[in-house]
């Protein structure tokens, strides 16, 4: 990923165990439809989806244990939070870009997302959301390259360190 800002990028397994704020990069190259238990069901069509999630915990819930999770097969998870769903269909993000932080910033990266031209899916990942992002999940026209930037310009605009890992 050519234009990308400087960025730090470690291995899965160097993830640290502190709190913080993670986005993963999927690719959807078919439509699909997923449907959480006892929710509405989403059409997910062709595109680059960011999902944003919060790791602010120190055990069970910091960044190396939510990462992680995501980068298993879901065989091994149980299907539990939406994103579940979708990585079932999907198989692992193609990178994770995370931070470091105590402070709740969800939604703020989130909301820069969006101005970066992410368009949430309604609902999506955002059950517990207090500022009304419309969805913790955005999807970009299909390019890489390009998401990949955005995502990362997100992290440096909220004063955040991003790495990478994948």
């Amino acid at each position: 990923m050519k234009n990308l800002l400087p960025v730090k990028v470690v291995k899965l397994h160097s993830v640290p165990k502190q709190p913080g704020i993670y986005a993963l990069l999927i690719h959807i190259v078919m439509n699909i439809r997923i449907q959480p238990r006892k929710q509405p069901e989403f059409e997910l069509p062709p595109a680059i989806y960011v999902n944003g999630g919060p790791a602010l915990g120190i055990t069970s819930t910091n960044l190396r244990q939510r990462i992680h999770r995501h980068f298993q097969t879901t065989s091994q998870n149980p299907l539990f939070w939406h994103i579940d769903f979708l990585l079932q269909e999907t198989g692992p993000p193609i990178l994770c870009v995370f931070a470091e932080t105590q402070q709740p910033l969800e939604c703020l990266l989130i909301q820069t997302l969006q101005a970066k031209g992410g368009r949430p899916i309604l609902g999506f990942g955002s059950s517990d959301c207090k500022v009304n992002c419309g969805g913790h999940l955005l999807s970009y026209p299909n390019n890489l390259e390009k998401t990949s930037s955005k995502l990362v310009q997100a992290f440096h605009t909220l004063e955040l360190e991003p790495i990478i890992t994948s």
